[in-house]
């Protein structure tokens, strides 16, 4: 999971590199060959050049030519694979999805998360930290096993309310009727607005967060 700050295209940066590489090669393919020709007409007869420098050269670049066409066609099929996964990801548009993670963005006034609660627990507590680990809001959670959702609406312990566009972390504390804390799990939730291919990668756009279509856990209508 990351942020969305800027959205480009490693692909087609690559590629561009690849056709600029066959480009200065061949030019120097060719500068090279009208040297040889020159070499070649104007040799002195009764000493004439030593082909084996020459065949090296044009073996070398033979090779550094093949390089390149591989190249190309490695990129040619990233390309194809980029471009499926972004396809099946378009699918999830107006999706309210879920993916690993507790921590996510304060954005029109709520923060959205689910959390799952194993059997056994007897008191849930959730707590909500700001970006500098500061501990703004806490209330009491869903103690019954399964998953829970919990929207935040801003509110800190203070009576006042946090300002959008901050980044929240959502710690959930469960434990059974001895005390003893219970392992929990937390995922963030959102609905996708876009799709978008970030450093080449394909990625669901949920408001500031970029999600990775592989992540998702779960889809579902929004409610």
């Amino acid at each position: 999971m990351t942020t969305i700050s800027s959205s480009t295209s490693t692909a087609s940066t690559s590629t561009s590199s690849t056709s600029t590489a066959s480009n200065t090669l061949t030019a120097d393919m060719e500068t090279f060959l009208k040297l040889l020709t020159t070499q070649l007409k104007n040799q002195d007869p009764t000493d004439p050049m030593d082909p084996k420098e020459f065949t090296s050269q044009l073996v070398q670049f033979s090779q550094v030519e093949q390089q390149i066409q591989q190249t190309g066609k490695l990129e040619e099929i990233l390309a194809a694979l980029t471009s499926g996964k972004a396809s099946d990801a378009l699918a999830y548009i107006g999706q309210e999805v879920q993916a690993p993670g507790d921590t996510t963005y304060l954005e029109d006034g709520v923060a959205s998360w689910s959390y799952g609660v194993p059997s056994g627990a007897s008191s849930v507590t959730l707590n909500v930290y700001d970006s500098s680990g500061s501990l703004v809001y806490t209330t009491t959670g869903d103690a019954s096993s399964g998953r829970h959702d919990f929207d935040w609406d801003g509110s800190n312990s203070d009576g006042g309310t946090e300002s959008d566009g901050g980044l929240y972390t959502l710690e959930v504390v469960a434990k059974d009727s001895s005390g003893t804390a219970l392992t929990t799990d937390t995922l963030v939730r959102g609905v996708v607005d876009a799709v978008e291919t970030i450093n080449g990668s394909t990625y669901l756009v949920v408001g500031q967060l970029a999600i990775d279509p592989d992540d998702v856990v779960l889809a579902r209508k929004p409610t």
